[in-house]
């Protein structure tokens, strides 16, 4: 049930989400949109893991570790998109949110422009850095495609905010699908890396041009939820009045994001990186535990487009999340253990019948790294939660955990089992120091007055 708003045609909060039932009924659609994506996304890994060689397979595992954190930009606009937009709609200034967010997309769209031409002009030398040598093509492709994912990135914060989780599934399978489709037609047809990449840019175009459309309508007030009403709206946690509607505020939230998930994009991908640097020929079997683990982060990511504009929604309120943080969980725990349990009992066995013989000498390292990022993607939903809530210091927590990464992977020197092992001591670690921090935070949250003193 949907309760109306004091302001006539303006529906508030939908308060059957209020439960945690409700969570996980309002979810529902983005996770499955999430679990399709996913799958789509195995079957295009498993396939060209057939079709290319297994040179060509690690190239394409360190194209998209470089497209992940290229991408890191794009969600972090995301991150500063939701928490301008909820603001905003909180205090029922429906016409100025709209405004400030076309004002944004013509920005990037100019932005994405200029990001091609350099795109262009250094495809020749960011190939050779990454050894990936006449395969320049694919970085170009590469990186333009990471700069569609900015203009994907507004209009998800749109649909986020408006808490159209459906729409939000809905661009998730035609991303995914589109690019299955190309990637694997490509790959039959031969072009090897080159084919990939085109079809992963070819994939975000179609995306951006579906979200455009799903955005658009998503402001139409009769047609669904906004978040938040203006006698909803209090004071956040800690009794701060909320800055979000200020140019500093938004900038400082970008930055904190673009710090964030930029980290977090070295923390998931740095080990593929470094691994095809320091040890090519091991590039290609590691690429396979890897793609198999780094699934879980992936189903994180796609969560956190639910707990982010939930928390951020229920800050501006002067409430928390906890009970969609506890459905965000649950929908992550299933995969985590089926994973586990695979990595644990049969490494071998499915790396053989998914990715080929060839590919299974990463098997013994399969289960580490599977903890690992089980670990990482906890600290992805948790992270998203706190930016949320403008919690911004989980960015020197991720940025410690960085550093102590990147030292261990060069120690490792692209041994499949001792990068592992180091994934799995600093991602497990992290993950603990996250969790403890952030119950230290909510502990004060309930101990503050609505007048008390901040965190």
């Amino acid at each position: 049930m949907v309760r109306l708003l004091p302001q006539k045609n303006v529906p508030g909060p939908d308060a059957g989400s209020e439960s945690f039932v409700g969570g996980i009924v309002q979810a529902g659609p983005l996770a499955v949109g999430g679990l399709i994506s996913n799958v789509l996304n195995v079957v295009a890994t498993v396939v060209v893991a057939r079709l290319l060689t297994t040179s060509q397979y690690g190239g394409i595992a360190q194209l998209l570790g470089l497209y992940f954190v290229l991408s890191m930009p794009g969600a972090s606009l995301l991150v500063g998109a939701v928490r301008r937009i909820t603001g905003l709609v909180a205090r029922r200034h429906h016409a100025e949110a709209r405004s400030w967010t076309s004002g944004l997309y013509r920005k990037a769209v100019i932005g994405v422009v200029a990001w091609s031409v350099i795109s262009v002009l250094t495809q020749s030398w960011l190939s050779k850095t990454l050894g990936l040598h006449h395969d320049g093509a694919a970085v170009a492709f590469t990186m333009i495609a990471a700069g569609v994912w900015v203009l994907l990135c507004i209009d998800r914060a749109i649909l986020q905010s408006h808490q159209r989780y459906g729409g939000l599934g809905v661009s998730l399978v035609v991303e995914i699908g589109v690019r299955t489709v190309l990637v694997l037609s490509f790959a039959e047809l031969g072009w090897g890396i080159r084919g990939y990449a085109l079809g992963l840019l070819l994939g975000e175009v179609a995306a951006a041009a579906q979200a455009r459309l799903s955005a658009r309508e998503a402001w139409v007030p009769a047609s669904g939820a906004v978040a938040g009403t203006a006698g909803q709206a209090g004071q956040p946690p800690f009794g701060r009045p909320d800055p979000v509607a200020t140019a500093g505020a938004l900038s400082v939230d970008l930055g904190a994001a673009l710090s964030g998930f930029a980290l977090l994009g070295v923390l998931q991908n740095a080990d593929i990186i470094l691994v095809g640097r320091l040890d090519h020929a091991n590039s290609g079997a590691y690429a396979a535990i890897s793609v198999a683990s780094k699934a879980l982060v992936f189903g994180a990511i796609l969560l956190g487009s639910y707990i982010l504009p939930e928390a951020s929604i229920r800050w501006h309120r002067g409430e928390h999340a906890l009970r969609q943080l506890g459905v965000t969980m649950v929908f992550l725990l299933v995969p985590v253990a089926l994973l586990l349990l695979v990595a644990l009992a049969v490494p071998k066995q499915f790396l053989s019948v998914f990715f080929g013989a060839r590919l299974d000498r990463g098997a013994p390292a399969f289960a580490l790294l599977a903890g690992a990022m089980a670990c990482l993607s906890t600290t992805v939903v948790l992270t998203n939660y706190l930016l949320g809530v403008a919690r911004r210091w989980v960015v020197a927590l991720l940025g410690a955990g960085m550093v102590i990464l990147v030292v261990l992977i060069h120690g490792a020197h692209g041994a499949i089992m001792a990068t592992a092992r180091a994934e799995l001591v600093v991602q497990g670690g992290l993950v603990v120091v996250v969790m403890v921090a952030f119950a230290v935070v909510h502990q004060r949250i309930g101990d503050s007055s609505p007048q008390g003193e901040g965190a």
